[in-house]
């Protein structure tokens, strides 16, 4: 007699602080390889890179009355991305995650082709690229004998074409206070009758956002970047070189909620043919790093508030900490201030009052050469806001030694005055 466990993984979706695990013991299951069916599908013919997924029984290997128990949509090797069990919440199709893909389906059903998980990568990024696993615990009706059937389909690099190129710098490494975006393209690489547009965009959980777009059709080529970025200290240029051209974005008030993919989108007709043609290229800015924790502390009477900035317990006991750091972003002036700070190197280790509307006798703090975690830096937060208005973008920069690796690491946390 064959046993054969499956492992399904139940994702803190379930409302629990962390996943639950499930081992399904199946006597006698048996492997059917072909019956599986990963249907791949693109809705919009201007976008390569939103695609769609299917995980079903395929009705030429089973019966159309056969159940499945389990389906699950995975990506090699990251991992689960969907999936459903007719033994939990009805069988309905849920998200392993991954907010930015609109999962659908339902198992259990009494038919096969009423049967399926579904994910939508209407905001996917080129990232998402790769291949996908469709996978079926299924019974023909009637009996109890389970099958286990597999399949996989590969989804092509919608970034693979080199007409239009991407790429990104950052001031320094460890935070996003000054970067750039650029979108560059090279007529010499790919010819080309006509440019139509070129646009860049920036990808969140809630979708593509646009940032900038030249119209190529103006005198010169006139750059817009979109009010919504203007007013977060957003400014364009662009310029030509021969046949290379680019136009670029940049910032000096950027803030950890910039990091993500962006696109650079170019639609053109090429040389020869009378149809457009839509292609991407793709650069990530890389996310801040964690490690820092911050605190508002509001008493009753709201005379004796205070802001903490500490190191989160997570970076473990190897962490040698050696400053944190407080300051304010402002959106009304666009500037960042250095609120305080406390550096093991510099006044001995006390703690440093460095804008004027804060007392330095009013800011306390501590460094704990021991246990960072120990450590904070302290300062007043008063009903009238001196050193920050309930606008601001408040950051707590944490910069430490890893003993283990000898690395020196910024970790920041940004947040806003609570409620």
């Amino acid at each position: 007699m064959k046993y054969h466990f499956i492992l399904v993984s139940r994702p803190p979706w379930t409302g629990l602080a962390v996943p639950i695990t499930y081992c399904f013991l199946i006597v006698s299951l048996a492997v059917q390889d072909d019956a599986a069916l990963l249907t791949v599908t693109y809705p919009d013919p201007n976008d390569p890179s939103h695609f769609a997924l299917k995980c079903s029984l395929n009705p030429n290997r089973t019966s159309l009355n056969a159940k499945i128990a389990y389906a699950e949509i995975s990506k090699i090797p990251e991992g689960l991305l969907a999936v459903a069990n007719s033994s939990y919440g009805a069988g309905l199709a849920r998200s392993s995650g991954r907010y930015d893909i609109e999962i659908s389906g339902q198992v259990g059903r009494a038919d096969i082709l009423h049967s399926s998980v579904r994910a939508d990568f209407r905001y996917g990024t080129c990232e998402d690229a790769g291949t996908y696993s469709c996978k079926v615990l299924y019974a023909e009706h009637g009996t109890s004998d389970f099958k286990f059937t597999v399949t996989q389909q590969t989804i092509p690099n919608a970034c693979s074409d080199h007409c239009v190129q991407a790429n990104h710098t950052t001031l320094h490494d460890f935070d996003l206070n000054s970067f750039s975006v650029a979108c560059s393209w090279d007529m010499s690489q790919c010819p080309t009758s006509q440019i139509l547009d070129l646009e860049l965009f920036t990808n969140s959980d809630y979708g593509w956002s646009r940032v900038a777009n030249l119209d190529v059709n103006s005198t010169g080529g006139s750059l817009h970047v979109d009010r919504e970025f203007t007013d977060r200290g957003v400014s364009g240029s662009s310029s030509t070189s021969g046949s290379s051209s680019k136009f670029m974005v940049t910032t000096d008030a950027g803030t950890c909620s910039d990091a993500g993919v962006y696109r650079c989108k170019m639609t053109y007709i090429p040389s020869g043919s009378s149809t457009s043609k839509v292609v991407f290229a793709e650069t990530r800015l890389p996310e801040c790093n964690p490690g820092a924790f911050s605190d508002f502390y509001k008493y009753w009477n709201n005379y004796d508030n205070h802001y903490y900035c500490r190191v989160d317990p997570s970076i473990g006991p190897e962490a040698e900490l050696i400053s944190l750091d407080v300051s304010t972003l402002s959106y009304s002036d666009l500037n960042r201030t250095e609120v305080a700070f406390i550096n093991k190197y510099i006044n001995g280790g006390h703690a440093v009052a460095t804008a004027a509307t804060v007392d330095t006798q009013a800011v306390d703090g501590l460094i704990d050469p021991h246990n960072a975690t120990n450590s904070y830096l302290q300062l007043p937060y008063p009903m009238d806001n001196t050193w920050a208005t309930a606008s601001d973008i408040i950051t707590c920069k944490a910069v430490y030694l890893n003993r283990t690796s000898g690395n020196v690491v910024v970790a920041i946390e940004e947040g806003t005055e609570p409620n």
